[in-house]
């Protein structure tokens, strides 16, 4: 194991409304050249999504061929909530999927007499270990709260009727409802990014290293508290208005004024800043 430590500071990206538009799931140009520039800093970054691994192998990774200090890095993706990883390496992305947390095979369950004839949001078939149900773009927040909450309960009771409640768990977004393995999450993808993070530092030397998590939801705090019980010094940077969270986590948490992707781009400014001063 090579434990140069060249890399003091990790950054870990959830990807929707933090690295993309709010309302579009593009991902912005302007946010991938400040990342490039922290990577040409000797910062270490990685993504950590519930979003597929089409999406990143179609919308996140074809756009990093544009940023060559980033590709250098050879870049890692954690999608579907840690289920899958997507790596660059030599020119190439390798796609692996630990189908022990697949949801796949209770599909039939879970939608038991339910009708998905519903006008706000669609189910994103791209994902391959869980359920999913994305707004559409030009859908009010109101419409799509209002029947994604009717489609949850209709879930919830049919998870319950099948006794699935040790199997299954939810994540409800702005934009988005999920129905994966109960032990899937932003931790989960913490915990298989660790395990690349090891290559280059040590558990010794976890105490030294800044990790910062961005999301913009609550459930992307579970990144940032594996990350503060793996021995990281961790500060969360919140660009999603999460302001009800509690802040009794043991680590640092940023509520910033810009939020969504212009929160992101302007913290990533901030800190490269600093890093050269």
């Amino acid at each position: 194991m090579n434990h140069k430590n060249s890399h003091q500071t990790i950054l870990v990206f959830d990807i929707d409304g933090v690295i993309t538009h709010r309302h579009q799931p593009e991902v912005v140009d302007s946010i991938l050249e400040q990342i490039n520039l922290c990577c040409l800093n000797d910062f270490k970054i990685y993504f950590n999504t519930g979003r597929s691994q089409e999406f990143c192998l179609t919308k996140l990774f074809p756009k990093l061929e544009k940023y060559p200090d980033i590709l250098i890095q050879n870049p890692v993706a954690m999608c579907e909530k840690g289920v899958v990883k997507v790596k660059y390496t030599n020119g190439k992305t390798i796609e692996q999927i630990d189908t022990k947390f697949s949801i796949l095979d209770y599909e039939n369950q879970i939608l038991h007499n339910t009708d998905l004839d519903y006008k706000s949001f669609f189910r994103d078939k791209t994902k391959v270990s869980m359920l999913s149900f994305e707004k559409f773009p030009e859908s009010s927040y109101a419409e799509f709260e209002a029947e994604i909450l009717e489609l949850l309960e209709k879930i919830k009771f049919n998870i319950d009727n099948f006794g699935l409640n040790n199997k299954l768990s939810h994540d409800k977004t702005k934009i988005s409802l999920d129905i994966q393995h109960i032990q899937a999450g932003k931790d989960l993808g913490a915990k298989e990014i660790i395990s690349e993070v090891e290559n280059f530092i040590s558990t010794e030397e976890r105490a030294n290293t800044r990790v910062y998590t961005f999301g913009d939801s609550p459930s992307d705090y579970a990144m940032a508290k594996h990350f503060k019980q793996a021995g990281f010094v961790v500060t969360h940077v919140d660009v999603g208005e999460n302001k009800e969270i509690a802040k009794s986590h043991g680590f640092r948490i940023i509520n910033l004024k810009n939020t969504f992707e212009d929160g992101t781009l302007g913290f990533l400014a901030g800190i490269i800043e600093a890093h050269l001063s």
